[in-house]
């Protein structure tokens, strides 16, 4: 990240907003500013902590996966990896009001999707991975090819995603620490399989 994003504060940012996209099978437009001057959908307000730090949560108050707009609490463990979300968002949320938007880069620019995306690719042209085809739905559709591959049914990868097109079928009753649980099992417990990004599910859109 470093290599592609000059500014410390930004670096952060992007690799807070890559790492939950991951856990958490979003799609961009989930997190990202759609205008400048649109309100920020997650604030610093929206992140809860674990006490004892094994997990953190974040309301996501609006989504399209979210169709009785209720809002969606979303779970993610903490891993021993440089991925980890929980210690990603705590170095932004230091210090910070909880009015504040979660994510915001330097010199008062907006965190909006061209952004992300355009980060991404530069990311993975860094890797020598060509970026063509990768979007801001990629997280969504590689993460949930990569639970598939680790032994998850649909089923389990509803659970842990927000999505909510069969409400019957989500782990509602999930307490936060099972949801972790399962989100570390599914995502994390492969780390020696390095991740496949030229699988169609991450590209092809």
């Amino acid at each position: 990240m470093p290599s592609v994003c000059h500014s410390r504060h930004n670096c952060h940012m992007f690799h807070a907003a890559l790492c939950l996209a991951f856990d958490c099978l979003l799609c961009s437009g989930e997190f990202t500013l759609e205008m400048a001057s649109s309100p920020p959908l997650l604030t610093v307000g929206s992140v809860t902590f674990a006490e004892d730090g094994s997990y953190v949560t974040v309301f996501l108050p609006s989504s399209k996966m979210d169709p009785f707009g209720t809002g969606v609490t979303l779970t993610v463990p903490a891993v021993p990896l440089t991925t980890c979300v929980v210690k990603a968002l705590k170095a932004i949320c230091q210090n910070c009001s909880a009015p504040k938007p979660l994510f915001a880069l330097e010199d008062g620019m907006p965190f909006d999707c061209n952004s992300f995306i355009t980060t991404i690719h530069c990311c993975l042209q860094v890797c020598g991975i060509p970026p063509k085809g990768y979007s801001g739905h990629s997280f969504q559709h590689g993460t949930t090819t990569w639970a598939a591959a680790n032994g998850f049914d649909s089923t389990m990868i509803q659970g842990l995603s927000h999505w909510r097109s069969n409400c019957f079928q989500c782990y509602v009753d999930m307490s936060a620490a099972e949801c972790a649980a399962t989100s570390a099992s599914a995502l994390y417990a492969n780390t020696d399989q390095p991740l496949d990004l030229s699988w169609p599910a991450w590209c092809n859109f």
